[in-house]
Protein backbone atom coordinates (compact mmCIF):
# COMPACT_ATOMS: atom_id res chain seq x y z
CA UNK A 1 0.00 0.00 0.00
CA UNK A 2 1.57 3.53 -0.80
CA UNK A 3 1.95 5.98 1.96
CA UNK A 4 -0.65 8.19 2.85
CA UNK A 5 -0.04 12.11 2.76
CA UNK A 6 0.21 13.54 6.10
CA UNK A 7 -3.14 15.55 5.69
CA UNK A 8 -5.06 12.11 4.80
CA UNK A 9 -3.33 10.46 7.30
CA UNK A 10 -4.40 12.64 10.23
CA UNK A 11 -7.63 12.76 8.99
CA UNK A 12 -8.71 9.14 7.76
CA UNK A 13 -9.57 8.16 3.93
CA UNK A 14 -12.78 7.07 5.52
CA UNK A 15 -13.84 10.67 6.59
CA UNK A 16 -12.39 12.35 3.92
CA UNK A 17 -14.51 10.14 1.78
CA UNK A 18 -17.75 10.79 4.38
CA UNK A 19 -16.92 14.54 4.15
CA UNK A 20 -17.22 14.89 0.58
CA UNK A 21 -20.84 13.00 0.91
CA UNK A 22 -21.62 15.68 3.14
CA UNK A 23 -20.21 18.33 1.03
CA UNK A 24 -22.01 17.00 -1.99
CA UNK A 25 -25.35 16.63 -0.16
CA UNK A 26 -25.02 19.90 0.80
CA UNK A 27 -24.25 21.71 -2.54
CA UNK A 28 -27.09 19.38 -4.48
CA UNK A 29 -29.82 20.85 -1.50
CA UNK A 30 -32.29 18.14 0.02
CA UNK A 31 -29.68 15.93 1.33
CA UNK A 32 -29.95 16.54 5.01
CA UNK A 33 -31.11 13.68 5.77
CA UNK A 34 -27.89 12.26 3.90
CA UNK A 35 -25.83 14.84 5.78
CA UNK A 36 -27.43 13.72 9.51
CA UNK A 37 -26.86 9.70 8.70
CA UNK A 38 -23.01 10.57 7.79
CA UNK A 39 -22.58 12.35 10.87
CA UNK A 40 -24.35 9.90 13.23
CA UNK A 41 -22.28 6.71 11.87
CA UNK A 42 -18.97 8.86 12.11
CA UNK A 43 -18.65 11.90 14.31
CA UNK A 44 -14.91 12.37 13.15
CA UNK A 45 -16.75 14.01 10.07
CA UNK A 46 -18.41 16.43 12.42
CA UNK A 47 -15.14 17.01 14.68
CA UNK A 48 -13.17 17.63 10.81
CA UNK A 49 -15.91 19.75 9.73
CA UNK A 50 -15.98 21.81 13.08
CA UNK A 51 -12.01 22.30 13.02
CA UNK A 52 -11.82 23.53 9.19
CA UNK A 53 -14.59 26.27 10.14
CA UNK A 54 -12.56 26.99 13.13
CA UNK A 55 -9.09 27.47 11.32
CA UNK A 56 -11.39 29.41 8.73
CA UNK A 57 -12.76 31.91 11.04
CA UNK A 58 -9.44 32.49 13.32
CA UNK A 59 -7.64 33.26 9.92
CA UNK A 60 -10.10 35.44 7.98
CA UNK A 61 -12.23 37.15 10.92
CA UNK A 62 -9.18 38.97 11.97
CA UNK A 63 -7.48 39.93 8.75
CA UNK A 64 -11.34 41.61 7.37
CA UNK A 65 -11.86 43.55 10.67
CA UNK A 66 -8.57 44.24 11.65
CA UNK A 67 -5.68 43.59 9.20
CA UNK A 68 -6.59 44.53 5.79
CA UNK A 69 -7.56 48.64 7.40
CA UNK A 70 -4.70 48.54 9.21
CA UNK A 71 -2.49 47.82 6.79
CA UNK A 72 -4.13 50.69 4.87
CA UNK A 73 -3.61 52.72 7.20
CA UNK A 74 -0.01 51.98 8.13
CA UNK A 75 1.64 50.97 4.78
CA UNK A 76 -0.20 53.33 2.41
CA UNK A 77 0.53 52.74 -1.43
CA UNK A 78 3.29 50.15 -0.47
CA UNK A 79 0.23 48.08 1.15
CA UNK A 80 0.08 45.82 -2.04
CA UNK A 81 4.22 45.45 -1.71
CA UNK A 82 4.67 44.52 1.50
CA UNK A 83 1.90 42.07 1.40
CA UNK A 84 3.41 40.38 -1.06
CA UNK A 85 6.15 39.86 0.76
CA UNK A 86 4.48 39.20 3.74
CA UNK A 87 2.38 36.19 1.75
CA UNK A 88 6.20 34.79 0.10
CA UNK A 89 7.30 34.54 2.91
CA UNK A 90 4.02 32.93 4.79
CA UNK A 91 4.24 30.18 1.83
CA UNK A 92 7.93 29.66 1.76
CA UNK A 93 7.39 28.97 6.18
CA UNK A 94 4.79 26.37 5.13
CA UNK A 95 6.40 24.99 2.57
CA UNK A 96 9.65 24.81 5.14
CA UNK A 97 7.70 23.46 7.50
CA UNK A 98 5.46 20.74 5.73
CA UNK A 99 8.73 18.13 6.48
CA UNK A 100 9.40 18.67 10.31
CA UNK A 101 5.96 19.14 11.29
CA UNK A 102 5.11 15.08 9.22
CA UNK A 103 8.18 13.88 11.38
CA UNK A 104 6.55 15.41 14.55
CA UNK A 105 3.53 13.78 13.56
CA UNK A 106 5.22 10.49 13.13
CA UNK A 107 6.89 10.77 16.31
CA UNK A 108 4.12 12.23 18.49
CA UNK A 109 0.71 12.18 16.66
CA UNK A 110 -0.75 13.53 14.00
CA UNK A 111 -3.50 15.29 16.35
CA UNK A 112 -0.18 16.71 18.05
CA UNK A 113 1.46 18.11 14.75
CA UNK A 114 -2.13 19.66 13.90
CA UNK A 115 -2.36 21.28 16.97
CA UNK A 116 1.49 22.96 16.64
CA UNK A 117 0.29 24.04 13.14
CA UNK A 118 -3.34 25.56 14.28
CA UNK A 119 -0.83 27.00 16.67
CA UNK A 120 1.05 28.66 13.99
CA UNK A 121 -1.27 29.39 12.05
CA UNK A 122 -3.04 31.71 14.91
CA UNK A 123 -0.36 33.73 15.38
CA UNK A 124 -0.73 36.93 13.96
CA UNK A 125 -3.64 37.04 15.82
CA UNK A 126 -1.58 36.21 19.47
CA UNK A 127 -0.07 39.64 18.79
CA UNK A 128 -2.86 41.20 17.70
CA UNK A 129 -4.82 40.49 21.11
CA UNK A 130 -1.04 41.09 22.66
CA UNK A 131 -0.38 44.59 21.42
CA UNK A 132 -3.51 45.95 19.65
CA UNK A 133 -4.61 47.01 16.70
CA UNK A 134 -1.42 49.33 15.61
CA UNK A 135 2.00 48.71 14.04
CA UNK A 136 3.38 46.86 16.51
CA UNK A 137 0.43 44.56 16.71
CA UNK A 138 0.79 44.64 12.59
CA UNK A 139 4.19 43.83 12.81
Amino acid sequence: RAPQPKLFAAVGQKTLRQMAVVSSALAEGGGQSVVVATLRRNPGVATGILAVGLLTVVQNTPNALVVHPLQGQLWGSKMATYQAIVNFLMYLIAILANGPLGSLGDRAGNRTAFTVALLFTALPCYTLLAFGANEVGLT
